[in-house]
């Protein structure tokens, strides 16, 4: 929590406020802050604060907030090509992408409240800037009130707005975007394509000539990377035959094909689901041989498991998009009984686990 804190405190995220100076419909549109910890694959533990978005929805529409993302195709086509083509690759993860997008327009500059630990916590990491701000709530918690400068997540023009911030930079030495995915650029060096492919912050580089993605990292490096007190927010690259992306592992190493596969993302559902349901049975197929039979006298699952079982089938469904299309007749089935799911479904759930 104090890293990331931290890391929120370097980039000049925060101006304090004294919500005495806030106006009326300000104080209506104050937002709540969260700080989500997270484990990683490594083990660590990674911190994220997010605004509050219920406040946000009455006066922001979806369609001032969507941003474009890659799609799976293309993702996979510009891998496949790759491959055919004997590119170098390079996944490159930009750290805090996003509070290193300014707020230019006033009405993004929203007004967020920080209570109890996360307010003490800012404050010890610098008294002088937080500390003269400290108030306490009608409860006697201490809290604080922050105008946010730079882009954050929950924000819900956030990913639009880095989105924008990206592309300009990209096309002012010399990318063109791709016309059927906005995702997707390309540049010519050295008579061939260096290709950009990107989800937020995670953006994939190929081009034929090694030395080419060193000098584009380099360039990222150089726009991007900003290295904290505390020693984090290097950029994170990923060169070489294996890696990474957007959930996927993807293989190179063997000429002329492509390898994929999402094995820990498949042993973090299996030990997830193994928390639910401790039947250690193995079943030869992934769909039921009674898959398609449908019992109207079963009994509905309670609204916990029911819970459970739609957060399975998401992932499931997410699995059978990226790798495993052999998933497909399953989830395809068991996707439309999500919003009443019964014991029997379960049992099918549990074949297919």
């Amino acid at each position: 929590m104090t890293k990331e804190l931290g890391q929120i405190h370097y980039q000049n995220m925060f101006q304090p406020v004294d919500p005495s100076t806030l106006s009326k419909k300000e104080m209506e549109h104050v937002i709540e802050s969260h700080l989500f910890l997270k484990p990683k694959h490594d083990t660590t533990i990674k911190g994220r604060t997010v605004a509050g978005r219920d406040k946000q929805h009455g006066y922001i529409s979806k369609e001032e907030a969507t941003s474009p993302t890659a799609s799976l195709e293309l993702v996979l086509l510009t891998a496949i090509i790759d491959v055919q083509e004997g590119h170098d690759v390079a996944i490159c993860n930009v750290p805090n992408a996003f509070i290193q997008t300014q707020l230019t327009d006033d009405k993004d500059k929203l007004v967020m409240q920080l209570q109890g630990p996360l307010a003490t916590l800012l404050v010890d990491l610098a008294p002088e800037v937080y500390g003269p701000y400290l108030k306490e709530d009608k409860h006697g918690h201490p809290v604080l009130y922050m105008r946010i400068l730079n882009a954050m997540y929950g924000i819900m023009r956030v990913a639009l707005l880095y989105y924008q911030h990206f592309v300009a930079n990209i096309c002012s030495i010399g990318f063109e975007l791709n016309p059927y995915d906005p995702c997707v650029a390309n540049k010519l060096v050295n008579s061939n394509q260096l290709t950009l492919i990107w989800h937020v912050d995670d953006i994939k580089a190929s081009h034929c000539n090694k030395e080419v993605i060193t000098n584009y990292i380099e360039w990222l490096r150089e726009t991007y990377e900003c290295i904290f007190e505390d020693g984090s927010g290097a950029l994170k690259i990923s060169c070489g035959l294996m890696h990474e992306h957007l959930g996927m592992q993807l293989d190179f190493s063997v000429p002329g094909k492509l390898k994929l596969s999402m094995v820990p993302y498949i042993e973090a559902m299996l030990a997830e689901f193994y928390n639910h349901d401790k039947t250690s049975t193995t079943a030869k197929t992934l769909a039921a041989l009674y898959l398609f039979q449908v019992n109207n006298e079963a009994t509905l699952l309670p609204e916990n498991a029911a819970a459970v079982f739609h957060t399975f089938m998401a992932k499931a469904l997410f699995l059978t998009k990226h790798t495993h299309p052999d998933l497909a007749t399953a989830v395809a089935f068991l996707s439309t009984c999500v919003t009443c799911p019964d014991q029997d479904d379960w049992k099918k759930l549990r074949c297919m686990m």
